[in-house]
């Protein structure tokens, strides 16, 4: 999430051994925020995820899929190109280490493609897989919780002077699902067939239970120090010294629900 054209404090890179590791964007670089940030990394260390830590899930909700009958969903697996099989075996891999799917034998399959991502700073093509649940989708009943329109929370940031972005590791696995539903998340590719036993990215109900679920985290916080959008938090203050302590409160917020923050896409003081 950008906003407005200011400085930003990122964190790279980081690890339990190495907190202090705060890159700032900027033509004119300054050290705003950094000592203060160094400080709550270091308290708040169990909050950040690590690049090979695997990654866990929060106690504090359990999302379904409601569906208007439970006559399998079951779309046609297609084929992707030999030359993504190593990386569709990979992907499939990490997501069987961190206990996101599991093997499976369920009666219900959605397609998988293998989608480019967006050009980083390397320069390397790189690909993402996707469910395809479009056909689940539409037997799916509709969560109707509102999602807020992100030009609506820009504007109720007023007089703020100083705000943080603060990114959740792949959000939507951070939810649990409930074990009825798993089977409903099923999908094939060359290797074999798996579920999902958390929120896959995908469904249409997905950021509805997701915000549901950070609103439901923050929300003695919410509208006072800070706004959620879907997987994003803006922590806002007046000051650079409330604003350290604001940090604080939503970071010891987010431990205690046992939620992961990506270190490398949060920004701080901007």
């Amino acid at each position: 999430m950008v906003i407005g054209n200011t400085k930003r404090i990122y964190l790279r890179q980081f690890s339990i051994q190495n907190v202090n590791t705060i890159h700032i964007r900027d033509e004119h670089p300054t050290t705003i925020g950094s000592d203060e940030i160094s400080q709550l990394t270091r308290k708040h260390r169990n909050l950040f995820s690590e690049l090979n830590e695997k990654l866990t899930y929060t106690t504090k909700v359990v999302a379904e899929i409601r569906t208007i009958s439970d006559t399998p969903i079951y779309s046609k697996s297609y084929p992707y190109p030999t030359s993504l099989k190593q990386e569709v075996e990979d992907q499939v891999n990490k997501l069987l280490e961190d206990g996101i799917i599991r093997k499976s034998r369920s009666p219900y399959n959605s397609h998988v493609w293998i989608v480019p991502k967006k050009n980083d700073a390397s320069g390397e093509k790189k690909f993402r897989m996707v469910i395809d649940y479009r056909k689940l989708n539409t037997v799916t009943i509709a969560d109707k919780y509102p999602i807020p329109e992100i030009n609506e929370v820009l504007s109720q940031l007023g007089e703020t002077r100083i705000f943080s972005v603060i990114d959740l590791k792949s959000g939507f696995h951070q939810i649990p699902l409930k074990e009825s539903d798993v089977e409903k998340t099923a999908f094939s590719v060359n290797n074999g067939k798996y579920e999902f036993t958390r929120l896959p990215f995908g469904l249409k109900n997905a950021p509805s239970i997701f915000q549901r679920t950070l609103d439901d985290i923050l929300r003695q916080y919410i509208g006072k120090i800070c706004y959620v959008y879907i997987d994003d938090l803006i922590i806002f203050s007046k000051d650079e010294k409330s604003h350290s302590e604001h940090i604080d409160k939503i970071f010891d917020t987010l431990r205690k629900a046992n939620m992961k923050v990506q270190a490398d896409k949060c920004e701080f003081y901007k």
